[in-house]
């Protein structure tokens, strides 16, 4: 028996209206995603593979992540062959706003070549969790059409593996995710237990007041790739020796990047006004700070490294100075500049606050000890167990542990550790102290698609009309 003719089951009105409440709901409860469309350099013209392709445009949407409870898929898998991540998502994405947003700007790039759909194959960057996914299939029929039409696409996607594809979007966040998944940790740990402590001398000024004792950042601008310059206005004195140093300081929140502090690293001595502070370079702006001048005798104008000791892996204590003769007086606020490799030594030592001077003697200068491993060392790492840093507070699980050569290495790292951190086991409370980071691919990371292609060319002669056989 035919259907009911006096109803439609699914009239324009109806149809965009279904849309319109589809495109509203993803738009709330999704989350913004770069879509990145997979260009073919080169393809097999007989068996229809990609042999090699490349990802240079990116085109923001919003999308609902389906997979409500987490990834899906086999999870984090340790094969004969290396470790293999296997997290799939599933994307929902509204047909409507595809077709408006990103089919015409793939029309116009790539011309009749361009799929008007999303794609298998295309890349989905999911800023949240900071990963790349790739389109593995493409339902455009679920739900089956409502009302006589299909309103979304569903996008089943899986954690991307890298096969030698060039990524270049002019997004860094985006460029750079191949450096950070699927990759594994090793790190090394220290086996000393203590460095030398450092030395240092304070040079003491004991007439010429008049010195910048301290800079105060007014703003910290924003915008900066690089440390920027601090220049200070020369001493009236006339002499290099009479002018004031400092460095400037950056902090990194998100992407923005600013001046955080500015550490003197000479007084210099001789003003009798308040000197012109300029910030400049680092390809930022907004940056400025002023100068205090104190007009005390006797006072710390540097402090020189004597020695410059070992074992510093993470910065020490702020170091002090120390003078019986200074009650009353403000003493200076030190910041000890470490390197990070090396044994880990102390190559200067920065001032806040200069102090307010008055010393009646020559300052003595105190560095504290390295820090030191004893006690560490008194467990072992268990295989898969969680591993967090007790200063950044990065995590990740363990590969394996090799005590003999104290080598550990994880995986699905969250955070970056840092060089002179102890990390410690969660359930067996192993800790030990990291010398040294070194990041390895989880598997191969380069295709060798193009090889493979060249070499089978030289087996088979196309020119034959029947290259596979004699008849």
């Amino acid at each position: 028996m035919p259907t009911n003719p006096l109803f439609l089951h699914g009239t324009s009105d109806e149809q965009n209206l279904i849309q319109d409440l589809v495109n509203e709901q993803i738009r709330m409860f999704g989350s913004d995603v770069f879509y990145l469309p997979r260009k073919i350099i080169n393809k097999d013209t007989i068996l229809g593979e990609v042999e090699s392709s490349s990802f240079d445009n990116r085109f923001i949407i919003e999308m609902f992540i389906a997979s409500d409870e987490g990834y899906g898929g086999a999870g984090d898998v340790m094969t004969k062959f290396g470790l293999n991540i296997k997290d799939d998502i599933t994307f929902v994405v509204s047909r409507e706003r595809f077709e408006l947003f990103i089919s015409p700007m793939l029309l116009s790039i790539y011309g009749s070549n361009a799929s008007l759909r999303p794609r298998e194959g295309d890349l989905i960057y999911l800023p949240l969790v900071r990963r790349l996914f790739e389109i593995k299939f493409v339902e455009h029929e679920k739900p089956f059409y409502q009302l006589k039409k299909n309103y979304v696409y569903e996008l089943q996607c899986e954690l991307y593996e890298y096969q030698d594809e060039e990524i270049d979007t002019s997004d860094q966040n985006i460029d750079d995710i191949v450096k950070d998944v699927p990759y594994v940790e090793m790190i090394l740990m220290n086996t000393d237990a203590v460095g030398a402590t450092g030395q240092a001398e304070a040079v003491f000024i004991e007439n010429n007041p008049g010195f910048v004792r301290q800079i105060v950042l007014n703003n910290d601008g924003n915008g900066y790739d690089t440390t920027p310059i601090v220049s200070i206005e020369p001493s009236p004195v006339g002499l290099a020796t009479a002018n004031a140093t400092a460095v400037a300081v950056t902090r990194k929140v998100g992407d923005a990047k600013s001046v955080e502090e500015i550490l003197i690293t000479n007084t210099g001595y001789g003003y009798t006004t308040i000197p012109t502070v300029t910030i400049s370079g680092g390809g930022g702006v907004g940056a400025a700070a002023t100068a205090v001048v104190q007009e005390s005798d006797n006072w710390i104008k540097q402090i020189a490294i004597t020695n410059s000791g070992s074992g510093y892996r993470t910065q020490p204590a702020a170091p002090f100075i120390t003078d019986p003769d200074v009650s009353g007086n403000t003493k200076p606020s030190l910041v000890a500049i470490t390197t990070t490799s090396g044994g880990g030594s102390i190559f200067e030592i920065r001032m806040r606050d200069a102090g307010s001077g008055g010393y009646t003697n020559q300052p003595i200068m105190t560095i504290n000890e390295p820090f030191s491993l004893v006690g560490l060392g008194t467990a072992e790492y268990k295989l898969s167990e969680v591993v967090t840093g007790e200063v950044s507070g990065a995590t990740a699980f363990v590969a394996s542990w090799d005590i003999n050569n104290m080598q550990l290495r994880v995986y699905s790292s969250t955070g970056d550790f840092l060089q002179g951190e102890n990390i410690v086991g969660s359930e067996t409370g192993a800790k030990y102290n990291i010398n040294l980071i070194a990041k390895h691919a989880a598997s191969e990371p380069y295709s060798k698609n193009d090889e493979i292609e060249q070499a089978a060319d030289l087996l088979i002669d196309f020119s034959e009309d029947n290259p596979f056989g004699t008849y």
